[in-house]
């Protein structure tokens, strides 16, 4: 700023002036979920937050996820973010690490300031929901009971994990198309007015083989 400059009464600066600044370097400002997340979802996606818009060219061969998700994942991009979203959900129990190289670049060719690398933990294998809900009370004598759960069932681990109180012969049915649930279809009418309780041992197992980390177990009262 030059020393004859003035405000608007007219006073002068005096003398001159000048500052200089650099701006950031291109990098990642956060992610989620962040470093070290524990128990994070099976079907969590993980979103890249940058500091500036990014040359779309070159994510692909810039941003890793070890170990590989179960059928890859959708990747998606825009402005400064950058999302890996799972085509099926991902194993429990296990650690994944993302990576990000300075093969990725910003919209300006400034490739990213240096390579990047975050982890998180995923769940354990579990029930996820039911029907009847625990605690339901005036339930259905006649409907089946369903289970869904977090990874893809081994179906021969859920005769000998799955009990029912007071006890009821039936027959288990496992979906061909989605095998994260299944259907216990009781053989006779449910007692009436009756507490029922069902438990899943840490005997059922997932399709990966981790086990249930601690038994399941739901409650349930029919109605007339």
């Amino acid at each position: 700023m030059a020393a004859d400059a003035h405000d608007v009464y007219g006073n002068q600066l005096g003398r001159s002036a000048s500052a200089t600044f650099t701006t950031a370097q291109f990098r990642v400002k956060d992610m989620y979920p962040p470093n070290g997340a524990v128990d994070v979802p099976v079907g969590q996606g993980v979103m890249i937050n940058l500091n500036s818009a990014i040359d779309t060219g070159t994510v692909h061969s810039a941003v890793t996820l070890s170990p590989p998700a179960p059928g890859g994942v959708y990747l998606y991009y825009y402005a400064g973010y950058i999302n890996l979203h799972p085509v099926s959900p991902l194993h429990s129990r296990t650690t994944y690490t993302v990576t990000l190289t300075t093969a990725l670049h910003a919209s300006d060719g400034t490739p990213l300031d240096k390579d990047f690398q975050s982890s998180f933990t995923t769940e354990s294998f579990k029930v996820g929901h039911t029907s009847p809900y625990d605690f339901e009370t005036n339930v259905s004598r006649t409907y089946p009971l369903y289970f869904s759960l977090n990874q893809e069932i081994d179906t021969g681990s859920v005769p000998s994990a799955f009990t029912i109180s007071p006890a009821v012969s039936g027959s288990f049915k496992f979906s061909q198309s989605y095998g994260y649930s299944f259907v216990y279809r009781p053989d006779t009418t449910l007692q009436l007015r009756t507490r029922y309780t069902v438990t899943l041992s840490t005997a059922m197992r997932s399709k990966d083989g981790d086990n249930l980390g601690t038994p399941f177990v739901l409650s349930f009262t029919t109605g007339q």
